[in-house]
């Protein structure tokens, strides 16, 4: 099961951080409800890779809010700025903790 549960994690991430169409990010973020899935992977109890792929996903995601209002506003409603800042705190990967501090410091700039 951990397995199967990692590979449908490692898809999820692939899409989120390898996906360069704004058409399709779009969509992600709209209709399957992306940034919830992410804020559920980043806050698993492992904290390994998939902890890392999904703050590097929101970083990501917080890059293109830089530009997008609609973005912007996508990862207010899903109270990401909160939620991250609160795992940042317990957070025990560096990587991803690196990746948190930085994607908030972006929402803060988009504020």
């Amino acid at each position: 099961m951990g397995k199967l549960r990692d590979l449908f994690i490692g898809i999820v991430l692939n899409l989120t951080c390898n996906i360069d169409n704004s058409e399709l990010t779009k969509h992600m973020i709209d209709k399957a409800e992306m940034i919830e899935l992410l804020l559920q992977i980043l806050v698993d109890s492992r904290q390994d890779w998939p902890t890392c792929g999904a703050a590097l996903a929101l970083l990501q995601y917080s890059h293109v809010a830089l530009s997008s209002n609609e973005m912007y506003m996508n990862l207010l409603d899903n109270e990401v700025p909160e939620l991250i800042a609160l795992f940042m705190e317990v957070c025990k990967n560096r990587d991803a903790r690196k990746n948190i501090a930085e994607a908030l410091y972006l929402l803060q700039i988009c504020n």
